[in-house]
């Protein structure tokens, strides 16, 4: 008897493993071809939602509104899923697509870098597309395809914001249809910009969240050599009849504009775009209080992107396995990486004229910290003094890795490289310092004293104090 129990044991876990089931392969193509746009474009229109792709490269956009086709030029990304049914055919789940624009009160607008309130609303066209096993022809799903941010959704010329998110759901029976489900994304800024006056109208009508919109019916551009940013979050999930979450990726998008620029041909590369936003502390910094605080401070945000590159796998190679490189940030007081030798960031006293004075107490040591928000491991801490006398000298251990992101399509492996984070000074006060000790940076020489009988300011000469943060980026691309 027992010796039948066993068995029946054995068959049980046997059945078990046979039955486990690989989830759906979630990916997000970022494509160049509108990462970096001309906001004066006139493209960029609105379709319609049952429009399908045009597939020729002799035509690669429209200035026409509400076509049946969507266009190469268009196409910012692809995301969807792979592999979403077993072996049996049977589908793993529904699938369930959700869009947000990412950042507090920031909205469906490119905002100009140095001045937000220089704005340009855009949308999304999303077409859902399916291809069936064995077939060579992709197949429009429109009934699940969607408008989303602010555009035109129809003729009239009259802008609306339908919701500030927006959630699609394919459900199991139509996913049961398909081998792969994506949906291509086009960019839409629609009705065009108007040059003469520098301004998009009509952005309130059909609104059912003006909060989010700002408080005046027109946006106004400003001409600028710097970028127009904005940034958009894909998350897509495949979920059971539960609607427990199989798997989910999220996607994090950064898209770029331009605005009658001294030099627009400088502005449209698009492959690699790193740009860093100082904050309000980093002009207005209270060297008593930072020192007295004893804690770090935001400086600045930064953000690294590239688009989506192409690879093939070698031989034997795995997605996860194959090394297609990274990329390497890091802090010093040079704007030359290579220099061979750096000096300690420290804030100097400058006089009327701009000059740094050099008399004692003119001049006080920090720390910058270089911490990642996408990957909260990568974090390193600055003392200015770091730079190689050359690149074969370069040591990645000394630099917050940007890893990337590797996925494979209905056909091609991609791979795209993206990080965001912050910049944080502080200031310490000691050689002793816990922080330097903490993160084995050289020893600092604050050993300032207060001036009585006040206790929290520090001996250092009144007046205005400065100093340069350059940050370097390192790649070995190896595809």
């Amino acid at each position: 008897m027992i010796k039948k129990v066993l068995i029946v044991l054995a068959l049980l876990v046997i059945a078990s493993a046979c039955f486990a089931v690989d989830p759906p392969l979630p990916y997000l193509r970022l494509n160049d071809r509108c990462t970096v746009i001309d906001l004066a474009s006139n493209i960029y229109r609105g379709h319609s939602l049952d429009a399908s792709y045009y597939d020729s490269r002799t035509v690669l956009s429209s200035t026409e509104y509400g076509t049946q086709y969507f266009y190469y030029s268009q196409n910012l990304l692809t995301i969807g899923m792979t592999e979403i049914r077993d072996s049996k055919l049977n589908p793993k789940g529904s699938i369930r697509l959700t869009v947000t624009p990412v950042g507090d009160g920031e909205g469906w607008f490119y905002r100009l870098l140095n001045d937000k309130r220089y704005k340009r609303p855009f949308g999304l066209d999303l077409f859902a597309r399916g291809r069936k096993r064995g077939a060579n022809k992709d197949e429009s799903i429109a009934v699940y395809s969607f408008h989303a941010g602010i555009s035109c959704p129809d003729s009239s010329g009259e802008m609306a914001l339908l919701s500030p998110n927006y959630t699609v759901t394919i459900p199991i029976e139509v996913v049961a249809q398909y081998q792969s489900i994506w949906w291509d994304s086009c960019l839409v800024l629609d009705p065009v910009t108007d040059t003469v006056n520098d301004m998009v109208s009509n952005v309130y009508s059909g609104s059912t969240d003006p909060d989010n919109l700002g408080d005046a019916d027109e946006c106004y551009l400003l001409a600028s050599d710097q970028y127009y940013v904005t940034s958009v979050e894909f998350k897509i999930e495949c979920i059971d009849e539960n609607e427990q979450v199989i798997v989910s990726n999220a996607y994090i998008v950064q898209i770029y504009g331009y605005y009658k620029p001294a030099d627009a041909s400088s502005m449209d590369d698009s492959s690699i775009i790193f740009y860093i936003l100082k904050n309000d502390n980093a002009d207005h910094i209270d060297i008593n209080q930072l020192y007295n605080d004893d804690s770090w401070l935001e400086l600045a945000n930064y953000d690294f992107t590239t688009d989506a590159r192409t690879f093939t796998l070698p031989s034997g190679s795995t997605l996860d396995s194959f090394d297609v490189g990274n990329v390497y940030m890091f802090l010093s007081s040079s704007n030359d990486a290579f220099s061979g030798t750096s000096s300690q960031f420290t804030l100097n006293r400058v006089s009327g004229t701009g000059q740094i004075t050099p008399q004692y107490y003119s001049s006080i040591n920090y720390l910058v910290r270089l911490r990642s928000t996408k990957d909260p491991s990568q974090v390193k801490v600055y003392d200015g003094t770091l730079s190689y006398s050359s690149v074969a000298g370069f040591q990645p251990d000394d630099s917050v890795t940007i890893e990337a992101e590797k996925f494979k399509d209905r056909i091609y492996n991609y791979a795209r490289w993206y990080d965001s984070g912050v910049l944080e000074i502080y200031i310490p006060k000691n050689d002793a310092d816990t922080v330097v000790s903490q993160y084995g940076v050289l020893g600092q020489t604050n050993g300032f004293q207060y001036i009585p009988p006040d206790t929290t300011d520090i001996n250092l000469n009144a007046g205005t104090y400065t100093s340069n943060i350059y940050v370097h980026i390192v790649s070995d691309f190896k595809i």
